[in-house]
């Protein structure tokens, strides 16, 4: 990967805060620039879920506590539509659209809804 810039490598032993700049940067920026900043941290932001979603589901649990579950999954499970999934998943907060067509739904969001539509 030549002419790329170098990344420093965070791994479980180190936090992301090492490599990134404080929040309170951003008010130091100057205003021509801060429509730049904000692509480039929605892009960075959009890079890691896609990274998230697409790792094996043994290897995403031991990164993030909660694994997601794609529309397709959860119509399964429930036993209704993908678009009864994708018209619902408006008012959950455990779901992410991460693009048009593109829904994740925490498996333990999933779960707890479930369990209180049973009460």
């Amino acid at each position: 990967m030549g002419g790329g810039v170098s990344v420093p490598r965070v791994d479980a032993d180190h936090t992301v805060a090492a490599v990134l700049p404080p929040i309170e940067a951003v008010d130091t920026l100057a205003p021509e620039v801060l429509v730049d900043f904000a692509t480039q941290t929605a892009a960075l932001h959009a890079r890691a879920m896609a990274r998230l979603t697409t790792m094996g589901r043994s290897a995403a649990r031991g990164v993030v506590d909660d694994e997601c579950l794609t529309a397709e999954e959860v119509a399964t499970h429930l036993q209704v539509s993908p678009e009864w999934v994708y018209k619902q998943a408006a008012k959950w907060s455990f779901a992410m659209k991460l693009a048009p067509k593109v829904l994740r739904i925490q498996r333990a969001g999933l779960l707890r809804w479930m369990a209180q539509r049973r009460r």
